[in-house]
């Protein structure tokens, strides 16, 4: 069950570039957290591959909307480490779900969280999320940022495995590895049920 203490916060971050399934991957994350009787608190700062209706949108100071019992999602204004401090004191979550937006360089995000003052996170958890079907392409428009988002990660999920070839599976795992052979890799679907060993990777202090 949920800790009590006053730093039992855990951050996820999901990077990946525009149209990799980051929201997808997040609800699930979310809705996966929230059923466990965890408080859980979604940060986006762009309508991803799902989007969330703005029918459930109040306002507390920043956007903010419903998403399941004990879960609220906002959408960042470009203050980051502010929003971060106001959900800490405001909510206490048991964990943050971060996505930036799938057009920046995650590194610009970790330098920004060197400023974040707030009650210290008992993780820090960073998931890179590549497209099979489009990394080949990608790496070849924009490289840099992916070569960045693999390096700021301590987890690389492949997404649409199950639409991809084998070619652009091994593709996307060498890639992974030319740049950081250490980082876990694994392949998956996020509209699919996400499996435990994945759990335990994205969330191994959950019971």
């Amino acid at each position: 069950m949920p800790n009590d203490t006053s730093n039992h916060m855990h951050l996820l971050i999901i990077t990946g570039f525009l149209g990799s399934g980051k929201t997808t991957l997040l609800l699930k994350i979310a809705e996966l957290v929230g059923n466990r009787g965890y408080k859980v608190a979604i940060m986006v700062n762009e309508v991803g591959d799902i989007g969330i209706d703005d029918q459930f949108m109040r306002s507390l100071g920043f956007n903010v909307w419903e998403l399941l019992g004990g879960c609220i999602c906002c959408s960042l204004a470009g203050d980051v480490t502010g929003t971060l401090e106001r959900i800490s004191s405001e909510f206490n979550p048991d964990i943050i779900l971060l996505e930036p937006t799938g057009a920046a360089d995650p590194k610009n995000l970790m330098d920004v969280l060197k400023n974040y003052h707030g009650p210290s996170f008992k993780s820090l958890t960073r998931v890179a999320l590549l497209d099979a079907l489009r990394l080949d392409m990608l790496t070849a428009v924009v490289g840099p940022l992916i070569t960045s988002t693999i390096n700021q990660a301590d987890l690389v999920l492949i997404n649409k495995a199950d639409a991809a070839s084998s070619q652009e599976l091994a593709f996307a795992e060498d890639t992974v590895h030319q740049l950081k052979p250490e980082l876990p890799v694994f392949n998956i679907c996020a509209r699919d049920k996400i499996t435990p060993r994945v759990i335990k990777e994205l969330l191994p202090w959950m019971n």
